[in-house]
């Protein structure tokens, strides 16, 4: 559960009867303390079935595209967040990230056409929260700019910006294409 509200802490535990919390923002080594203090057993099944297919998994977390650029999408760290040896973990979230993402780019096109610097700000700051789910780091970086920009109304950063994210969406887009037609 991760509240929206004003009530955080302990008090949201003792009424919403959670066992335990974290706060927003976290990082992965807060959720990795927090998974491996409430699923130990389960992180235990994993690392040993794991192990057995590590020297079987396919080594093919690229750093460089192609064209020595880094890739959209950091594979190796978003499978890393599970202790996972093959890609399922990450292709079940960037699947989530292109169907939930995929009309990302357009609304942003549009809202910065209607010129609607609130709307732009929120989201952007979705599709920030979106990209940083997915180890889209550069994606995220740039829609955190677009954020700023917009919450400022600073109108030429945001069609730089604009540009700027619509060819990394459609870069982040054709990786997850290229990386889910991979066999497993």
């Amino acid at each position: 559960m991760i509240p929206s509200g004003g009530i955080t802490g302990e008090p949201l535990r003792k009424i919403s009867g959670m066992d335990d919390y974290l706060s927003k923002p976290t990082n992965l080594d807060a959720l990795n303390k927090m998974m491996r203090k409430w699923l130990p057993a389960a992180i235990a099944l994993r690392r040993s079935s794991d192990s057995a297919r590590a020297a079987e998994a396919p080594q093919a977390h690229m750093h460089t595209s192609k064209f020595d650029e880094p890739v959209p999408i950091d594979v190796k760290g978003l499978s890393d967040v599970m202790h996972a040896a093959d890609d399922a973990f990450a292709r079940e979230m960037l699947t989530l990230f292109q169907s939930s993402e995929a009309g990302s780019a357009k609304e942003i096109r549009d809202l910065i056409v209607a010129r609607d610097a609130s709307a732009l700000a929120r989201a952007a700051h979705a599709a920030k929260g979106a990209a940083r789910s997915a180890f889209a780091t550069h994606l995220a970086d740039l829609c955190g700019d677009l954020e700023k920009s917009a919450q400022l109304k600073d109108w030429s950063g945001i069609g730089t910006l604009g540009s700027k994210i619509d060819a990394e969406f459609g870069r982040v887009m054709s990786f997850i294409d290229d990386f889910l037609k991979r066999p497993q």
